[in-house]
């Protein structure tokens, strides 16, 4: 036991005023006068007993009531650990206000609790104290220290946040907030459901000087199926094709689910429903088939139904259909025809045709996909442009010519940090190994034949490459040197071949896998949009077509018009890169304006790290703070009693004032009974 005011000890020496007291109404002798008192000798000497017996209970229930009173203005308290410290104390609040948070409980909603529990902590200290509240938002204004006013002021303005952030974060968020705090009495406040996705207590290196309290804010919600993910196997949409949606749903439940309704929007129109059936904890994988009817831009959803975690139940998504993919061909008129009968009669591609020394390097920024076939030479200017051509994202196509400058060829492979061209090979090979990993044959061979017929040639060029890490052999020859291989350069690619197309040399020209292969090619060359992105990531927005032509800046605009904001935006490399930060809270399809013209659709979603509502219990709590090295915590229960009055037993020990006064009045009571009825 411990004493909170121990100077008050010193008025234990009035104990010696009713001794005093007792010592002279002792002293005092009265006379009484009897005609006889032989009779009253026994009676006289029991009588001066029991009055010594009654003077001394009333002394000891006086001095009682006196060590009482004293112990009670001395605040006695036990001591619920051995630092209870006095002073002026720093305390950082974190409160959860993530998606999770939004569950029921038996009292509401769990993130109301928590707002709830965070004012009763706070209460719990003095005025002079000070105060920090952080949340999921990592706000600037709530990095810093305020008295309880302010703190419960900042705390009613807390909202449920679409920001999902991992526990180790905040905690070093509040250790460095703590290095600006005067106080050396720390208290560091988590008030969580801690769910396990977000609580990675594992790698939380704990600070001694630092006193943890965790608030666990228990749900009674636990199961929760959404919709994990969207994709397509193709990077591009073909103007009047089949296309196919891939999805990914989870089941965090204990139960299965049947039959499951995952309708697909787009543009607001209903395209497919797939009823899905899955097990507890588990997951599955599903598809919804549409046509590409018309170009332009779609903004695409993918919805189920599920309570009561709902903001999960949406995966928004967007795309664009090309009309056309501009393609350049650079070769000699007898060079061309087989690109021209491929390429030059297909809706799907627009073909421009240049003469070598022809060539207008401005318009390589409206194409995807560039082919050179067996030209002589490259001078410098142009392997510049093409340089810059593949690294803002375009694909190069290149077929070098057998009696054309190899010096040329190799000054512009090394820039590129390529390789080079060692020699010519004069023997006849032929392709003995298809790449069909790479994702060009993907769908091209149901089966592949042990004995297939594959390209010849008479003559190729040896690649020798500088890396193979970069390089990927989409052809083999049998001497081993590739015949068709991939580079990746900065934003594009690079694919290099062995020999031109030229049937005198080689006849890939006129074999059946030429015509599939150049096909996916170009397919390919269209750059890879992301389908969505997630809100809280920052990742940068790609637009890889917008030319800035005018002083406009670009916007971002919610589809129902109500919101609007200018992103921050560089340009690298051709293309614009848009930042967003925290500007963006509400998942959904945004267009991107140039003045009032769309020029592109973005999509946003939630994080799914809340979607699994799997937590831990105290007692896994306990066990992973003890493992992981805490050496001062406490886990708070909530919902039992006043979580003020809970808190200040931890900081101050268990205060027995109260029950020293009720003492005194006992001792106080037990005197005056005595005096009364003790005769």
């Amino acid at each position: 036991m411990k004493f909170l005011h121990p100077t008050f000890l010193f008025a234990l020496f009035a104990i010696a005023i009713p001794i005093i007291i007792h010592l002279f109404n002792f002293r005092k002798f009265k006379t009484v006068y009897f005609t006889n008192v032989r009779f009253l000798k026994e009676v006289k000497q029991e009588s001066q007993s029991r009055n010594k017996l009654r003077h001394l209970l009333i002394l000891l229930a006086r001095c009682l009531a006196i060590i009482a009173l004293v112990f009670a203005f001395a605040q006695p308290i036990i001591p619920l650990k051995n630092n209870v410290v006095i002073g002026e104390k720093a305390i950082s609040v974190y409160v959860d206000n993530s998606f999770s948070m939004d569950a029921l409980a038996e009292s509401g909603s769990l993130f109301e609790q928590a707002k709830k529990a965070a004012r009763e902590i706070v209460q719990a200290y003095k005025p002079t104290d000070r105060f920090q509240l952080i949340t999921n938002d990592m706000e600037g204004r709530h990095q810093r220290w305020v008295n309880r006013e302010q703190f419960i002021s900042s705390l009613d303005e807390v909202q449920i946040s679409p920001n999902s952030t991992k526990l180790s974060e905040i905690h070093k968020k509040q250790l460095d907030l703590f290095g600006k705090s005067e106080s050396n009495i720390k208290h560091l406040y988590i008030i969580s459901d801690l769910q396990k996705s977000n609580a990675d207590l594992d790698v939380i290196v704990s600070d001694s000087l630092v006193d943890y309290k965790f608030v666990r804010i228990p749900s009674q919600t636990v199961d929760n199926v959404f919709i994990d993910s969207c994709w397509f196997d193709k990077p591009f949409r073909s103007l009047n094709q089949p296309d196919e949606l891939f999805f990914k749903v989870n089941n965090f439940s204990s139960k299965r689910i049947e039959n499951l309704p995952v309708s697909l929007e787009l543009n607001n129109v209903s395209k497919g429903i797939q009823n899905i059936s899955l097990g507890a904890d588990s997951s599955t994988t599903a598809s919804i088939s549409f046509l590409n009817t018309e170009p332009g831009l779609f903004a695409g959803a993918i919805k189920l139904n599920d309570h009561p975690i709902t903001y999960d139940n949406e995966l928004f998504f967007s795309f664009q259909v090309r009309e056309e993919i501009n393609i350049l061909l650079i070769a000699a008129d007898d060079k061309q025809k087989y690109f021209k009968k491929l390429y030059g009669n297909n809706p799907g591609f627009n073909l421009e045709v240049m003469l070598p020394g022809q060539v207008e390097y401005s318009s390589f920024k409206n194409k995807q996909l560039i082919i050179i076939n067996a030209l002589q030479d490259i001078s410098s200017g142009f392997q510049q442009e093409l340089s810059k051509f593949i690294n803002e994202g375009g694909s190069l196509l290149f077929f070098p010519s057998i009696d054309g400058n190899v010096e040329s060829y190799n000054t512009f492979l090394t820039s590129m940090n390529v390789g080079s061209f060692a020699k010519i090979t004069g023997q006849v090979n032929k392709v003995e190994k298809i790449n069909v990993q790479n994702k060009i044959y993907n769908d091209v061979f149901e089966k592949l034949p042990e004995n297939m017929d594959l390209p010849m040639v008479n003559k190729h060029l040896q690649l020798s490459y500088f890396s193979k890490s970069r390089m990927e052999q989409i052809m083999t020859l049998q001497n081993g040197f590739p015949f068709l291989s991939q580079f990746s350069i900065g934003n594009g690619k690079l694919i290099l071949g062995a020999t031109p197309v030229d049937e005198e040399i080689t006849n890939f020209p006129r074999h059946a896998i030429f015509i599939p292969t150049l096909y996916k090619i170009a397919l390919y060359s269209v750059p890879p949009v992301k389908l969505y992105y997630t809100i809280g990531t920052n990742d940068p927005i790609v637009v890889p077509d917008y030319q800035k032509t005018s002083e406009q800046a670009l916007k971002l605009a919610s589809a129902d018009g109500k919101f609007e904001v200018i992103p921050e935006y560089r340009f690298i490399d051709g293309k614009a890169y848009l930042y967003v930060y925290n500007q963006i809270r509400n998942a959904g399809i945004y267009y991107l304006k140039s003045g009032n013209e769309n020029i592109g659709v973005v999509a946003f979603n939630y994080d799914r790290n809340e979607s699994d509502l799997s937590a831990y219990n105290d007692n896994e709590l306990e066990n992973m703070l003890t493992e992981n090295g805490f050496s001062l915590f406490n886990i708070i229960e909530t919902g039992k009693v006043e979580l003020s009055s809970v808190v200040k037993q931890m900081e101050e020990g268990k205060k027995l004032w109260k029950l020293f006064i009720i003492l005194a009045l006992l001792f106080i009571l037990i005197e005056i009974l005595l005096i009364r009825f003790l005769k």
